[in-house]
């Protein structure tokens, strides 16, 4: 289907009127042409048009090409304008151009009018698609201008497809340090040389409109100080362009609040940690002296009724029978006692956990635990156990003193399985009862010290500690800490 094409041919040979028209019409178009030779007349016909395209002779009787061009030029109209000439040079072809004619061809190359037409056309299609899209722009300008302009935030609108700043508000000026003067007009990147490939370029193939995303950086400022910043961008379309609107809020006092909260709350886990350690010292010593110390007191006492017992035998004298019952009973007295004392001393640190390691520990506890809940406790432990530092194997117990501490008072279970296993670098310890599990609820928060006591031990080795309603059922605790094979527990040595 041939195109239509209304042409202006400024010319005084018909003749060669009728050739431009011809190479037109074998190129594919329609051709509606006017053919004048006057100023006048060309003032007229750019009144009554409109024009596709103009094809001017460059010299004319009554009238020359450089007037034509003037003419047209002075009339506002965006035409495309090629000269068709026999007799134009190139010094003169450049000059012409230089003036504002888009093309020019010669009158025994007339092969190429009509590619020179088609690529004139396209030209002048996309001048004004790009000064429809400035008009509407502006015409759109009013109706953002008070809103853009009274954010609380920072904000620039960005040309997706060119990267560059085409506005910014007054916010935008005092928080990059530039004026708004400076802003427009410049390449987004120019703000953060920071930022390789800035986060908030958009991928094509979004959809377009509502929140995009969010991002936090930091930039600096014209006067080199350094802003940290939250960004929100959004996707917009206006008049068929797509527009980045960029909201940046400084996150400077928040950041600092943020960092101050993450160094007090470390702060509070050393001094938790370091309050464990002296506790576990002071359990140590308070331990060994109860152990020794009383515990050689008793014994001598012991002795001592024993040595009376046999004295008061050796008598044979009745009178002296209720004698005889009474340092019997405080011998018996003294045995108790003796036990209590093991058994405060094994409660505040147990021996066969320096002596025997951690394995061994976990075992006897286990054993404890059965005899005095009659849960029956099952451990299985690794051949080869794994080589812990003394801080370690501590905490490992503790935590396995609580975790089953609470399957005693919250379980109602009748049986628990007990794992100590290696497994990749990692010391592996899993307790799994069979009792009414847990709710969401019942996990670490504000009134559940002991399993907050639990994570903060196995955090401040490095570990985790998950809590899990088994898959029949009861609850699963899971301790991972790290273990270095350079270190080892007192008894592996």
């Amino acid at each position: 289907m041939n195109r239509q094409l209304k042409v202006l041919i400024v010319e005084d040979s018909e003749p060669d009127a009728r050739l431009l028209i011809r190479e037109l019409k074998q190129g594919g178009y329609e051709v509606e042409p006017q053919r004048i030779e006057t100023a006048e007349a060309l003032r007229a016909a750019l009144m009554n048009g409109p024009w596709d395209v103009i094809l001017c002779d460059y010299r004319l009787p009554r009238f020359s090409g450089d007037e034509a061009l003037r003419l047209v030029k002075d009339s506002g109209l965006d035409l495309p304008f090629i000269f068709v000439s026999g007799k134009i040079g190139e010094e003169t072809a450049v000059r012409a151009m230089k003036a504002g004619a888009h093309d020019y061809v010669m009158k025994n190359n007339l092969a190429r009018l009509p590619a020179a037409v088609e690529r004139e056309l396209g030209e002048a299609r996309i001048r004004k698609e790009s000064r429809q899209a400035e008009q509407m722009m502006r015409i759109s300008e009013h109706k953002y201008r008070h809103l853009f302009e009274s954010l609380r935030d920072a904000a620039l609108l960005v040309a997706e497809a060119s990267g560059k700043i085409i506005d910014a508000n007054p916010q935008a000026e005092q928080q990059f340090g530039w004026p708004r003067t400076e802003i427009i007009g410049m390449h987004q990147r120019r703000l953060f040389p920071s930022q390789t490939e800035p986060p908030f370029l958009v991928p094509p193939g979004e959809s377009v409109g509502g929140e995009t995303g969010g991002y936090e950086l930091e930039i600096v400022r014209r006067d080199g100080t350094a802003t940290a910043l939250d960004l929100r961008f959004s996707r917009l379309q206006l008049q068929g362009h797509n527009l980045l609107l960029l909201l940046f809020r400084d996150i400077t006092r928040r950041r600092q609040a943020e960092n101050e909260l993450r160094d007090s709350r470390e702060q509070l886990r050393a001094l938790a940690a370091r309050l464990q350690a002296v506790r576990e010292e002071e359990r140590t010593r308070v331990a060994r002296e109860i152990h020794d110390e009383l515990g050689q007191m008793l014994t001598a006492i012991k002795m001592d009724l024993r040595w009376i017992e046999h004295d008061l035998e050796r008598f044979n004298d009745p009178r002296l029978n209720p004698l005889l019952d009474k340092a019997v009973a405080a011998t018996e007295l003294t045995d108790a006692l003796a036990s209590s004392v093991q058994r405060i001393a094994a409660e505040l640190r147990p021996g066969i956990l320096d002596r025997l390691g951690l394995a061994m520990a976990l075992t006897h506890e286990a054993e404890q635990f059965q005899q005095r809940t009659g849960i029956q406790c099952r451990f299985r432990a690794p051949e080869d156990e794994p080589l812990l530092p003394v801080e370690s194997v501590t905490a490992v117990f503790r935590i396995f003193q609580e975790a089953m501490t609470n399957v005693a008072r919250h379980a109602q279970a009748s049986a628990v399985e007990i794992e100590l296993a290696s497994q990749g670098g990692f010391l592996a310890l899993q307790i799994s009862d069979n009792g009414r599990g847990f709710r969401t609820a019942d996990l670490p928060g504000h009134h559940s010290l002991g399993m907050l006591g639990m994570q903060e031990r196995a955090r401040h080795l490095g570990g985790e500690i998950t809590f899990q309603s088994g898959p029949a059922g009861g609850t699963v605790v899971t301790l991972r800490i790290p273990h270095q094979q350079d270190q080892v527990t007192p008894c592996s040595k």
